[in-house]
């Protein structure tokens, strides 16, 4: 096999250089709706490549890439090269894009370029996904760098360094991080049903401080992840454990964040949801009184109808089937109720079971400079098969490493 192709589940992937004349083979792209073209644009000299797939004899190119020349400085080893790319609708999805971008990159390095360089839309979840299994690192966010038909748009910047040259796993500075910048890091995706994991955990493996409680092993900024993550959600799920120890403040979401929430077409707060199978909780507590929506409770059958009743009169009780795993049961029935955009905070058997059942599309991990002597938590068997996620993103602040992960299904 040639160095710019590799084997892929659907075929052989493989590139190579096309001129300007070459046929693009391409479908629209709300990231590539431009607009009219700037005079200076139209003139910049740009490389392409064309995309092909091999199954059984049969060549179907599959979309193309681009690449041209960005300068850091005027030495010839300050020249970096920012590359695009563009898969038919019928080709994505298969990991491709991800192949693609890793082949290019190295030919690019062959060439004796150091820097490889791809910037793509904050929310453009995919192409983040595809730069993060090709072998980019995430470098920051470039504030309305880009115009297209609609306006300006944020732009994520990733990387690809040849081997030898100095890089650091540090991404995002975190110092001057305002709310708005804090946004930017943590987007939901339009129009589709999202798992969000949060954690927060010692190096020594502990979730929690001596007084039982994730707080003491956390920090401000830690608080204001959290708080951001939540913010334009639909339902945060955690377990009656966490419940009980955390003692959750009521439900409610700042003004300003009402307005943003209303124009996303999201109810005016996130609603709570707990999921208890003894229904031992803290009715009295002002968060089931208190929240702006009334809090979700799911639990399973066999109950005594006193503790039932109980619970009913603070919350909306939800007994589930139990044909299935209750973390599916709880998340499907979440959906069936529109509630989309879901954060999930454990504790750690809630979340053992939501990744067992494949349900996690982005896990956020805070890890904190501590060590607590808590050890490692283990809560039921292994998974079989592990999911694999992507670093997207790294944050740190006062010794702090906050990671963003993606799902790579």
């Amino acid at each position: 096999m040639t160095p710019n192709a590799e084997s892929l589940g659907i075929g052989i992937v493989s590139i190579r250089r096309i001129d300007d004349e070459h046929p693009r083979p391409t479908s629209p792209s709300e990231y590539d709706d431009w607009g009219e073209f700037a005079p200076e644009a139209r003139g910049m000299p740009i490389e392409r490549w064309l995309i092909e797939v091999t199954h059984d004899g049969e060549v179907s190119a599959v979309g193309d890439m681009s690449a041209h020349a960005v300068w850091h400085g005027p030495t010839p080893g300050s020249r970096a090269s920012n590359i695009g790319i563009s898969l038919i609708d019928d080709w994505r999805g298969h990991g491709i894009g991800a192949v693609a971008q890793r082949l290019l990159a190295e030919e690019l390095h062959a060439d004796g370029v150091i820097r490889v360089e791809a910037s793509t839309d904050v929310e453009n979840i995919a192409e983040q996904r595809a730069l993060a299994r090709a072998g980019f690192a995430l470098d920051g966010v470039l504030r309305g760098a880009q115009q297209r038909r609609d306006g300006q748009h944020d732009l994520q910047v990733w990387s690809h360094v040849s081997a030898g040259a100095p890089s650091s796993i540090i991404g995002l500075p975190t110092t001057d991080l305002d709310a708005i910048a804090l946004a930017r890091a943590y987007p939901w995706p339009a129009d589709r049903a999202w798992l969000r994991a949060m954690m927060v955990l010692t190096l020594d493996g502990a979730v929690a401080g001596a007084d039982g409680r994730s707080g003491s092993i956390s920090s401000p900024f830690d608080q204001r992840v959290l708080a951001e993550a939540r913010r334009l959600s639909d339902a945060i799920l955690i377990g009656a454990g966490t419940l009980r120890a955390e003692r959750y403040k009521p439900m409610k979401a700042r003004d300003d964040a009402q307005v943003e929430r209303a124009s996303l077409g999201l109810a005016e707060a996130p609603v709570l949801a707990v999921l208890s199978g003894s229904l031992d909780l803290p009715w009295s507590d002002p968060l089931f009184a208190e929240s702006a929506r009334r809090p979700i409770v799911f639990t399973t059958a066999g109950h005594e109808n006193a503790d039932l009743e109980a619970a009913q009169a603070a919350a909306d009780v939800v007994v589930l089937p139990g044909v299935r795993d209750v973390a599916t049961e709880c998340v499907e029935e979440l959906h069936k109720r529109g509630l989309m955009r879901i954060v999930c905070e454990g504790g750690v058997r809630l979340l053992a079971g939501v990744a067992a059942a494949g349900l996690i599309d982005e896990v956020d991990l805070s890890l904190s400079p501590l060590l607590a002597a808590g050890g490692q938590v283990h809560v039921g068997p292994p998974v079989p098969s592990p999911v694999r996620y992507a670093l997207v993103q790294t944050l740190q602040h006062d010794g702090f490493l906050f990671t963003r992960y993606l799902a790579e299904h």
